[in-house]
């Protein structure tokens, strides 16, 4: 049995307050000092490493984003849509791999290059193509549509 100090009253063993009088029993203060003190983190901590966190995913997210062929071609469509003027250019040239050293040659030098203008304001629209050998143009083609009329 224990004794409370305050009010002398008996208490069983293993408690750690007075059935009486609610006063810690001798040993109680022993327990609770042996007891690791919680750790609190500041708020501001924790908000920054959030933050942080938040920043380093949208960082991520932008690179992966901006390196994707796909996605860059969605958002230039997607720019693109947005004008009432562009043009538009790309050339498609080939490598060759076989044996055939003349056929290398005229394959490797060989390109073609087309073009498309529209203006949208204008009424206007314009289709070019060009076949080019050692990047000079051998063949040209053209046309152009303006309010109504192919030309």
């Amino acid at each position: 049995m224990r004794t409370c100090p305050n009010c002398k009253s008996e208490n069983q063993d293993g408690t750690r307050f007075c059935a009486s009088c609610g006063t810690p029993l001798e040993g109680a203060a022993e327990a609770n000092a042996q007891r690791p003190a919680k750790k609190s983190f500041p708020a501001g901590k924790v908000l920054l490493a959030v933050a942080l966190i938040l920043a380093v995913v949208f960082i991520v997210n932008t690179i992966i984003v901006a390196a994707n062929p796909a996605m860059r071609l969605l958002n230039g469509l997607e720019r693109l849509g947005k004008k009432n003027a562009f043009t538009v250019t790309s050339t498609v040239s080939a490598k060759y791999k076989g044996d055939d050293d003349d056929l290398k040659a005229i394959i490797d030098n060989a390109s073609i290059k087309t073009s498309l203008a529209v203006n949208l304001d204008k009424m206007f629209m314009e289709v070019s193509g060009s076949i080019l050998y050692d990047n000079k143009s051998i063949a040209d083609i053209a046309a152009c549509w303006r309010k109504g009329a192919l030309y």
